[in-house]
């Protein structure tokens, strides 16, 4: 029976190894877990797993808020273990790590966002909103070579969509290329 959280007729040594075990060895499984979840994309995301992802995703952000972007870091990388296709918290993970100075973390983050995207669009081709935000990443990565092809892509995907359309006309790349606000991620 435990006492104060001390297991009775045990020594302190005894006592303290079984704590490790029953805090760390759970730890470590949930750790391995969302490791393994992030690596593997062919597994099927669950109307659970994006809820448990949204959780955490909403956790991350108000974490931020509150200056704590250690644990929004950690907070967004469980999330992407559960839903590794959402754009927006990869993206969310890079401003999170350029923030801590983990540049060449938040470039691959921000390249995990495109990759996403990417798999995205293949299951809802017309999408805008995506194939948009994917255009931004690109940018964001300095390849604006790609988001001019992406771009000139969703032009050939969807020829009647006048959002498109008005972003090949307006020159959409070139005009985000040149806006001070959108973040840029060093090389």
């Amino acid at each position: 029976m435990p006492y104060f959280g001390l297991q009775r007729g045990r020594g302190f040594a005894q006592d303290v190894r079984f704590s490790m075990q029953t805090r760390v060895v759970p730890i470590l499984a949930i750790v391995l877990a969302v490791f393994l979840g992030a690596c593997s994309k062919s597994r099927e995301i669950t109307n659970l797993d994006r809820a448990e992802a949204d959780a955490r995703a909403a956790k991350a952000r108000a974490e931020i808020q509150f200056n704590d972007i250690g644990k929004a870091e950690t907070l967004l990388v469980e999330a992407l273990g559960f839903n590794p296709d959402a754009y927006d918290y990869w993206a969310d993970l890079a401003n999170v790590r350029l923030r801590l100075g983990k540049n060449k973390e938040a470039r691959k983050a921000c390249q995990q966002a495109v990759e996403a995207c990417q798999r995205l669009i293949k299951q809802n081709p017309e999408d805008i909103d995506i194939r948009i935000d994917q255009i931004r990443l690109l940018v964001s990565l300095g390849d604006n070579k790609a988001a001019r092809e992406t771009l000139e892509q969703a032009g050939r995907d969807l020829p009647k969509n006048q959002v498109i359309r008005a972003c090949i006309d307006n020159k959409l790349v070139d005009q985000l290329a040149a806006d001070p606000g959108l973040l840029k991620l060093p090389e």
